[in-house]
This record gives C-alpha cells, sequence and structure tokens, in this order.
C-alpha cells in the first residue's frame, strides 16, 4: 500500500513548511532500507512502527515546484532484487503544493446614500471584493477601524464586507481592510485599497 498526506489542517494541501508523508508498506524483507524522493527532493525514509511498514518524508520549501506533489520509491529485497519504482498511490490520496498568496483582485468601496461616495451615520457601507483562490475560511474585514460583516457575495469567490456608520466613527475618507488565507494557509497581503476609482467620504456633522 503507498498513500500521501501533508500535516497542513487539509491533509490534502501545502505550503511552505508543511511537511508531506509518504506512508508504505512492502512485501519483502528489504535488503537496506529504500530510497525516495518528493517533488524531485530527497525524503527521510524510516521504519514505522515496524518492518514492513516505511514512511517517507520531506517539508516543502519556498523553492519546490507548485502543484500536484510526485514522489519516486525505490528500493530491493534481500536477495538484491530491485522492485519497479514506485511512483503511485494505491489509494485516493494526494497532495497539492500551494506557495502563493492569495490575493483580491478586484475591490470597490460603495455607500447606500443616495450619493454613493459620501456617507451618513446611518449609511451602509459595502466593500466589494473578489479573491483569486479557495480560501481556508470567511475573510475578516474592518471598515473605518471596526468589525464588518463579510459574506459571499453570490457566490466564491465574490465577497462584501458592510458596516453601517454611526455618530462616533471618524469623518472623512472611509478607510477599510481585508485579511484572508488560501486553502493551504497562505495568508495574502492586508488589503487596503480599490483596485477602481471607488471611494467614499463619512460626513456625520
Amino acid at each position: 500500500t503507498v498513500s500521501i498526506a501533508s500535516n497542513n489542517a487539509t491533509t490534502t494541501v501545502a505550503k511552505t513548511g508543511d511537511e508531506i508523508t509518504l506512508s508504505f508498506t512492502v512485501d519483502d524483507d528489504m535488503l537496506t532500507t529504500p530510497t525516495a524522493t518528493i517533488q524531485s527532493q530527497t525524503a527521510t525514509v524510516a521504519v514505522a512502527g515496524a518492518h514492513p511498514n516505511y514512511t517517507a518524508k520531506y517539508t516543502m520549501t519556498g523553492t519546490d515546484t507548485e502543484g500536484a506533489i510526485s514522489f519516486t520509491l525505490d528500493f530491493s529485497d534481500e536477495a538484491g532484487n530491485a522492485a519497479t519504482q514506485v511512483t503511485a498511490v494505491t489509494d485516493a490520496s494526494s497532495v497539492t503544493f500551494d506557495r502563493s498568496a492569495p490575493t483580491a483582485t478586484a475591490v470597490s468601496i460603495a455607500s447606500n446614500n443616495a450619493t454613493t461616495s459620501v456617507a451618513k451615520s446611518g449609511d451602509e457601507i459595502t466593500v466589494s471584493f473578489t479573491v483569486d483562490d479557495t480560501l481556508l475560511a470567511t475573510p475578516t474585514a474592518t471598515i473605518q477601524s471596526q468589525t464588518a460583516t463579510v459574506a459571499v457575495d453570490g457566490a466564491h469567490p465574490n465577497y462584501t464586507a458592510k458596516y453601517t456608520m454611526n455618530g462616533t466613527d471618524t469623518e472623512g475618507a472611509v478607510a477599510f481592510t481585508i485579511d484572508f488565507s488560501d486553502e493551504a494557509g497562505n495568508a495574502a497581503t492586508q488589503v487596503t485599497a480599490v483596485t477602481d476609482a471607488t471611494s467614499v467620504t463619512y460626513d456625520r456633522t
């Protein structure tokens, strides 16, 4: 048997620093410890508990190739008969390596005021944004330093962050922050600017 997994919270994905474990069982006594590569890099092979169970482990780095993680296993029996190189799992397991931070590809802001570029107390501000990857969890956001309510806008990858202005919020240009991570746990650079010409100015006086 042969299977592969990551120590990421989601075992089918990996980011830089995550450890990949290839677990395999052989059907004969070995001449020496098997050798293995994971994503073309030398893996550390050890007995897993007791023969005939083994693991091959490798920690992903920022220079490894992104995508489906490949591997090789080589070993010979006690008599020196070499096995056909193993390059596939025997179950449905797989791991995809993702070392790239996600981004917001489109970001805009508007008020529900009759003039969408201004807001008064009681007006709702909406920051609309689109991301370029599957996310680990719902993004978090602030609007004018206050926690905003974030929700999917129709369907992923579109989201909105909403906040209703009140009489204690700071007047002036409405600022915001958006934070999110992709499924592998790569954190996006905090988003603090629109990608278009939109803006909202808050006036409570």
